[in-house]
């Protein structure tokens, strides 16, 4: 069994650094000295404890003490036996140790949140309810072809052409099946109302990518440019999942030089829910290589990269190369060896309870908790070759084959913890997908053209 990172003691220390800072008198032991106050708040519904060395800090209860300037403080978060440490904010981000200067009054929170209980209960459905069917293309050929469908958490439907000779892009219904809109891009990042990715347009002599969200009916709402793309170099740019809402958007830029190694421009980006950029990392290097990342439950973003043959960064060849960035682009760790790289581009899957998966569309390689540069094994549930989806809010997962014809139609559900709580029978011979809503949709027919869903059934 696999479990997010719910359990330990995380640390974090404290500065006061600064001679600079306003001085006040502290009565007692401290006499005249300048002092500095650190607060500690608990959040989340979980439970929790923050202690410190030295001893001051004991919340919840005393949460509020004051040191001498430059006193290093360590302040330690221990869960609950039935919470896990989701991390901290203010002055520390990141679920590891932070050390930071105190120029003035610091305030630290660190936040609990329960465990998912571990259980089958509510995971399987009694029952597949009503469903909805519609046509995404009306004549595909040889070359045209239906190969992906997603919703958003408000229950719209969206549908994927793609192929030569015919149209490119996403048709969108309504939970209901009326017709929405049509939103022409590749990757298509489901939120709460509407979606997001990445689509390319011409400028000037060149070619630039963009970040966008878009409404339900196509309309775009904003666009950030991401990475443009000179005749000369070899730009593919990509939007991943954020499971708190957004997006990260990564854009690879390979510069040929010469008989020379070749180096790689890596630009990560975040952006919220609304499509406002709250950061971007440039963090390329030696080499050319494809990339991947998803931010996870803390916020926490892994960045995963496997070579073209002659090794990313530094690193030898057919090697995963990882890294872990925080919310504001800051590095929560260095690049790290994440384990050998078969042949294919990474994907790379959200754990409940925080961290990931990656594997190559073929082969789970490994399993990361957040912000640690360590490769674990990965849960022993999963299934080669089959795509990971979290469902029921995080009460649960689905395993389904999108390659193995045999198996299609048929989900396999689990506890949070991999252990089997059943497979549902959806649709036989149909490729199945899973929206960020719990609706399960059905691709059948000629290229796989015409679509079913079934509204929320995984909610």
């Amino acid at each position: 069994m696999y479990r997010g990172q719910a359990f330990g003691l995380v640390i974090v220390g404290l500065i006061a650094c600064d001679r600079a800072t306003a001085s006040r008198q502290h009565a007692g032991s401290l006499g005249s000295a300048t002092v500095v106050q650190i607060t500690v708040s608990l959040r989340g519904d979980g439970t929790g404890r923050v202690t410190s060395i030295p001893a001051g800090i004991d919340c919840p209860g005393s949460c509020t003490m004051t040191v001498p300037n430059e006193t290093l403080l360590t302040l330690t978060a221990s869960p609950g036996t039935d919470s896990r440490f989701r991390g901290w904010s203010g002055q520390c981000v990141g679920t590891q140790s932070c050390t930071i200067t105190a120029a003035r009054d610091q305030s630290v929170v660190a936040s609990f949140a329960p465990i998912p209980p571990d259980t089958c209960d509510g995971v399987v459905p009694a029952a597949l309810g009503q469903s909805v069917s519609r046509v995404i293309y009306e004549s595909p050929g040889y070359w045209t072809f239906c190969e992906d469908a997603v919703s958003d958490v408000a229950g719209n439907v969206a549908g994927f052409v793609g192929g030569r000779g015919g149209p490119f892009g996403w048709t969108i219904w309504a939970p209901d099946g009326t017709a929405e809109g049509k939103i022409a891009t590749s990757d298509l990042v489901p939120q709460a109302v509407g979606f997001q990715g990445i689509a390319f347009y011409p400028s000037g002599n060149d070619v630039a990518a963009a970040f966008y969200s878009w409404t339900p009916t196509g309309t775009v709402l904003r666009r950030t440019d991401v990475a443009r793309d000179p005749k000369s170099t070899s730009t593919v740019a990509s939007a991943f999942a954020a499971v708190t809402g957004g997006s990260v958007a990564v854009s690879t830029t390979c510069y040929a030089n010469g008989p020379g190694r070749a180096t790689s421009e890596l630009i990560v980006s975040r952006f919220d829910r609304d499509g406002v950029l709250i950061s971007t990392a440039s963090v390329g290097g030696e080499g050319c290589f494809s990339a991947g990342a998803v931010a996870d439950e803390f916020d926490n973003t892994l960045v995963v990269l496997m070579d073209d043959g002659g090794g990313a960064l530094g690193f030898p060849e057919d090697r995963v190369v990882a890294r872990w960035l925080a919310r504001d682009g800051q590095p929560l760790t260095n690049w790290f060896d994440a384990g050998p790289s078969p042949a294919g581009d990474p994907e790379v899957r959200p754990l409940i309870g925080g961290g990931a998966v990656v594997g190559n569309g073929f082969v789970w390689l490994a399993a990361f908790r957040s912000g640690v540069p360590v490769a674990d094994e990965r849960p022993s549930f999963l299934i080669d070759d089959d795509k990971l989806h979290i469902v029921r809010s995080g009460r649960g997962y689905a395993q389904f084959s999108v390659n193995d014809v045999s198996r299609y139609g048929t989900l396999k559900l689990y506890s949070p913890a991999g252990r089997f709580c059943g497979d549902l029978r959806v649709e036989e011979g149909s490729e199945l997908h899973i929206g960020k809503d719990g609706t399960v949709m059905a691709l059948s027919g000629p290229q796989r053209c015409s679509i079913r869903w079934w509204p929320r059934l995984l909610k």
